[in-house]
């Protein structure tokens, strides 16, 4: 079944605008046919969204599978039919599901983005590691930065002379969250902000590769310099489709729907 993960921006397009929420709902309903994702990277955008009831309402309608926070490291994710599951606190969600018992989906996801902020990251270790790698970019290249990340993996070469780095021996995990980071290092500019929507982004990217998405739909600004394409590259997945404009999206997802 085709995977589908939208940026925030759409989810909130379709809550202003009724026709496009139409477009898209004529072709998802039927769960057997479209699986659409939302991931921890979309409740950092969500809590901040206005007109939250409606856009919980749209959520419930649409979403099949919650994609909590992915693991460090591993070749697995988990993914869940519960909304609760993508708050990254264990306490925070065995509270919340015994305030939402029985409650329904769209109820349950307008208190999770009403109660508290859990999408913003617990500090800027983030920005400053994006930094740290831009450093290491800027003064050594793309290569000496990606052996440095994964400098668990480095071997030593058959003439015992230098480190190599085989892609192949990294698991997904690691690698898809790592490569998203250094790849925002490499494209980052001299003068340019970093900011909690950057963060939310970067676990989108992550999230639509760990769960080999077949489309994504994401801000221009990341399709226009390939992120997507640079963090997969040396996978042996099948490519992720990405588009960034919403028309985009309806005809991808045609085409999708034509190919089952």
């Amino acid at each position: 079944m085709p995977r589908v993960l939208l940026d925030t921006q759409f989810w909130i397009q379709m809550d202003r605008d009724t026709e496009s929420f139409r477009r898209f709902y004529s072709r998802v309903s039927n769960s057997d046919d479209i699986e659409v994702l939302f991931c921890y990277g979309n409740l950092m955008d969500l809590v901040k969204a206005d007109h939250q009831d409606n856009l919980s309402v749209i959520l419930s309608e649409t979403v099949d599978t919650y994609i909590p926070v992915l693991p460090a490291e591993g070749e697995e994710y988990q993914y869940s039919d519960d909304p609760i599951d993508v708050i990254p606190q264990v306490t925070s969600r065995k509270l919340l599901r015994q305030y939402t018992s029985n409650a329904p989906e769209d109820a349950t996801i307008r208190a999770i983005v009403a109660t508290s902020d859990w999408g913003s990251p617990d500090d800027d270790d983030w920005k400053e590691a994006v930094r740290d790698w831009k450093e290491v970019h800027d003064e050594y290249g793309f290569e000496y930065m990606l052996s440095i990340a994964f400098d668990d993996y480095l071997k030593e070469s058959e003439d015992g002379e230098t480190l190599e780095l085989d892609i192949r021996d990294i698991d997904i995990a690691e690698y898809a969250k790592k490569m998203v980071i250094i790849h925002r290092a490499s494209l980052l500019g001299p003068n340019e902000r970093l900011s909690e929507n950057d963060f939310a982004d970067l676990e989108i990217v992550s999230a639509g590769i760990m769960t080999s998405c077949d489309l994504v739909a994401i801000e221009s600004k990341w399709k226009n310099v390939d992120l997507f394409e640079r963090v997969n590259e040396h996978l042996t997945a099948d490519p992720i489709t990405v588009v960034s404009d919403f028309d985009d999206l309806i005809a991808e997802l045609d085409a999708l729907l034509d190919s089952e």
